[in-house]
Protein backbone atom coordinates (compact mmCIF):
# COMPACT_ATOMS: atom_id res chain seq x y z
CA UNK A 1 0.00 0.00 0.00
CA UNK A 2 1.31 3.47 -0.73
CA UNK A 3 1.29 4.88 2.01
CA UNK A 4 1.97 8.62 0.69
CA UNK A 5 -1.35 8.54 -1.25
CA UNK A 6 -3.83 7.50 1.39
CA UNK A 7 -2.36 9.12 4.72
CA UNK A 8 -4.75 10.41 6.80
CA UNK A 9 -4.91 14.11 7.96
CA UNK A 10 -2.26 15.23 10.62
CA UNK A 11 -3.59 16.55 13.82
CA UNK A 12 -0.79 18.90 15.52
CA UNK A 13 -0.35 17.87 19.40
CA UNK A 14 -1.49 21.30 20.85
CA UNK A 15 -4.77 21.05 19.13
CA UNK A 16 -5.39 17.25 19.77
CA UNK A 17 -6.80 17.55 23.10
CA UNK A 18 -9.31 19.73 21.49
CA UNK A 19 -9.89 17.45 18.63
CA UNK A 20 -10.89 14.32 19.95
CA UNK A 21 -13.53 15.46 22.21
CA UNK A 22 -15.85 16.74 19.78
CA UNK A 23 -18.90 15.08 18.48
CA UNK A 24 -18.70 11.84 16.72
CA UNK A 25 -15.20 11.93 16.55
CA UNK A 26 -13.13 8.40 18.06
CA UNK A 27 -9.80 7.73 19.07
CA UNK A 28 -8.07 4.11 17.94
CA UNK A 29 -5.18 3.22 19.97
CA UNK A 30 -3.33 1.53 16.78
CA UNK A 31 -0.27 -0.23 19.58
CA UNK A 32 0.20 -3.57 20.88
CA UNK A 33 -2.45 -4.05 23.30
CA UNK A 34 0.94 -4.72 25.66
CA UNK A 35 1.68 -0.80 24.87
CA UNK A 36 -1.87 0.20 25.57
CA UNK A 37 -2.28 -1.06 28.93
CA UNK A 38 0.85 0.54 30.34
CA UNK A 39 -1.33 4.26 29.28
CA UNK A 40 -3.46 5.49 26.66
CA UNK A 41 -5.71 8.53 25.91
CA UNK A 42 -9.10 8.66 28.12
CA UNK A 43 -11.73 7.12 25.38
CA UNK A 44 -9.58 5.60 23.28
CA UNK A 45 -10.57 2.03 22.03
CA UNK A 46 -7.97 -0.58 22.43
CA UNK A 47 -8.11 -2.91 19.64
CA UNK A 48 -6.44 -5.72 21.36
CA UNK A 49 -4.16 -6.45 19.21
CA UNK A 50 -0.84 -8.51 19.87
CA UNK A 51 0.48 -7.23 16.42
CA UNK A 52 -0.16 -4.09 14.67
CA UNK A 53 -0.40 -7.07 11.31
CA UNK A 54 -3.84 -7.58 13.14
CA UNK A 55 -4.86 -4.60 12.54
CA UNK A 56 -6.86 -5.37 9.17
CA UNK A 57 -8.63 -7.73 10.58
CA UNK A 58 -9.77 -5.78 13.56
CA UNK A 59 -10.79 -3.17 11.29
CA UNK A 60 -13.14 -5.48 9.19
CA UNK A 61 -14.90 -6.62 12.28
CA UNK A 62 -15.30 -3.27 13.61
CA UNK A 63 -16.53 -1.54 10.30
CA UNK A 64 -19.93 -0.41 11.79
CA UNK A 65 -18.52 1.19 14.78
CA UNK A 66 -16.42 3.28 12.40
CA UNK A 67 -18.64 3.78 10.01
CA UNK A 68 -19.92 7.85 9.61
CA UNK A 69 -17.63 8.46 12.32
CA UNK A 70 -14.22 10.92 12.09
CA UNK A 71 -11.54 8.53 12.83
CA UNK A 72 -8.71 9.68 15.37
CA UNK A 73 -5.65 7.39 15.13
CA UNK A 74 -2.73 7.90 17.80
CA UNK A 75 0.39 5.57 18.16
CA UNK A 76 3.64 5.84 19.59
CA UNK A 77 5.89 7.73 17.25
CA UNK A 78 3.48 8.32 13.79
CA UNK A 79 4.74 5.14 11.97
CA UNK A 80 1.75 2.64 12.83
CA UNK A 81 -0.72 5.64 12.55
CA UNK A 82 0.89 6.29 8.72
CA UNK A 83 -0.14 2.69 8.17
CA UNK A 84 -3.35 2.76 9.81
CA UNK A 85 -5.09 6.07 8.60
CA UNK A 86 -3.80 4.48 5.03
CA UNK A 87 -5.79 1.37 5.15
CA UNK A 88 -8.78 3.27 6.50
CA UNK A 89 -8.47 5.63 4.02
CA UNK A 90 -7.62 2.65 1.15
CA UNK A 91 -11.19 1.07 1.63
CA UNK A 92 -13.21 4.23 1.69
CA UNK A 93 -12.95 6.28 5.01
CA UNK A 94 -13.02 9.58 4.03
CA UNK A 95 -12.53 11.49 8.02
CA UNK A 96 -9.19 9.96 8.79
CA UNK A 97 -6.86 11.78 11.43
CA UNK A 98 -3.94 10.79 13.01
CA UNK A 99 -1.83 12.86 15.77
CA UNK A 100 1.42 14.01 14.44
CA UNK A 101 4.39 13.03 15.60
CA UNK A 102 2.78 10.18 17.83
CA UNK A 103 2.30 10.29 21.73
CA UNK A 104 5.77 11.10 22.61
CA UNK A 105 5.90 14.48 20.34
CA UNK A 106 2.10 14.89 22.24
CA UNK A 107 3.96 14.20 25.29
CA UNK A 108 7.17 16.54 24.78
CA UNK A 109 4.85 19.28 23.72
CA UNK A 110 2.05 19.15 26.57
CA UNK A 111 4.19 18.78 29.23
CA UNK A 112 1.48 17.03 31.00
CA UNK A 113 -0.58 20.29 31.16
CA UNK A 114 -4.17 19.35 32.02
CA UNK A 115 -4.12 16.78 29.17
CA UNK A 116 -6.08 13.87 28.12
CA UNK A 117 -3.29 11.43 28.32
CA UNK A 118 -3.68 8.40 31.10
CA UNK A 119 -0.76 6.24 32.40
CA UNK A 120 2.90 6.12 30.75
CA UNK A 121 3.70 5.48 27.08
CA UNK A 122 6.12 2.28 26.78
CA UNK A 123 8.48 2.54 24.61
CA UNK A 124 11.06 0.07 22.37
CA UNK A 125 14.20 1.95 22.81
CA UNK A 126 15.65 -0.47 25.86
CA UNK A 127 12.00 -2.09 26.29
CA UNK A 128 10.73 0.49 28.77
CA UNK A 129 7.99 2.86 29.40
CA UNK A 130 8.52 6.51 30.00
CA UNK A 131 5.82 8.56 32.32
CA UNK A 132 3.84 11.38 30.91
CA UNK A 133 7.24 14.02 31.80
CA UNK A 134 8.98 11.36 29.23
CA UNK A 135 11.31 10.26 32.75
CA UNK A 136 11.58 6.40 32.67
CA UNK A 137 8.65 5.03 34.15
CA UNK A 138 8.96 2.24 37.42
CA UNK A 139 8.01 -1.17 36.76
CA UNK A 140 7.75 -1.33 32.99
CA UNK A 141 10.24 -3.21 31.43
CA UNK A 142 10.10 -6.14 29.17
CA UNK A 143 11.98 -9.57 29.69
CA UNK A 144 15.04 -9.91 27.34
Amino acid sequence: MNVDLFKGEYIEPKDWDEFITKQNVIVIDTRNDYEVEVGTFKSAINPNTRTFKQFPAWVQQNQELLKGKKIAMVCTGGIRCEKSTSLLKSIGYEEVYHLKGGILQYLEDTQNKNNLWQGECFVFDDRRAVADDLSPAEGHWLQR
